[in-house]
């Protein structure tokens, strides 16, 4: 005769013997481990639904306030007309930012009819520090012989009195962050430095650069 078939537990479960209880504990554990990471991944899918619910206004205007503050405080120092933002300058500077970090390089491009700052970090580089960077060009320009010269280019957009708008973006790679800001009017004119670069009137708010920026151009 089958000694199952007077196993309550062989007539319930199919199995014989009580010695089988650890499979049904195994069995439970893994059931709960289950409920347990799919309940984990539903909270994470309704949080990542609630993130992107936040207002694409309310991310806009941080992004104008950044590319203002950014750029204005050492403008302010220079007496240069404060800049405003442009849409126009910020989607095509966010649309070649794309471009460097999808393709792992730094180049000038997508910005007809206007001027460009780009900066690169192996790391993280915030827009401000992209800024900071740019303008700290000022130490290598001679306003006594005011023109353009190798490594002072950055600095002089920044401050250039004719650029009225820039928009400026970000975006991170395998190869890093890049940084893109784009000015109109466009600045850096033969022939017309010594009207729109302006020797500085106070000293701007000094801060430390991340030691992991690399590069600008």
């Amino acid at each position: 005769a089958d000694p199952s078939t007077n196993d309550p537990l062989a007539q319930i479960y199919g199995f014989n013997g009580k010695s089988k209880i650890e499979d049904l504990v195994t069995l439970g554990v893994s059931i709960y481990n289950k409920l347990n990471e799919d309940r984990k991944q539903k909270l994470q899918e309704e949080r990542m639904k609630s993130l992107k619910l936040i207002p694409q206004k309310f991310e806009l205007e941080n992004i104008v306030k950044i590319n203002l503050e950014s750029h204005n405080k050492y403008r302010k120092s220079h007496n240069v007309p404060l800049l405003q933002f442009s849409k126009e300058c910020y989607l095509t500077a966010e649309a070649w930012a794309k471009r460097l970090a999808a393709e792992g390089k730094m180049c000038h491009g997508g910005h007809k009819g206007m001027g460009q700052n780009l900066a690169w970090s192996s790391g993280d580089l915030s827009m401000a520090q992209a800024v900071e960077m740019w303008y700290n060009e000022i130490s290598k320009y001679d306003f006594e012989d005011p023109k353009y010269t190798s490594g002072t280019g950055h600095f002089t957009q920044v401050v250039w009195r004719g650029s009225t708008h820039v928009g400026m973006a970000v975006a991170k790679g395998r190869h890093g962050t890049y940084i893109v800001a784009n000015y109109s009017p466009p600045g850096n004119y033969m022939g017309k430095f010594g009207s729109n670069v302006n020797p500085p009137v106070s000293k701007p708010s000094a801060r430390l650069l991340s030691p992991e920026t690399k590069h600008s151009r």
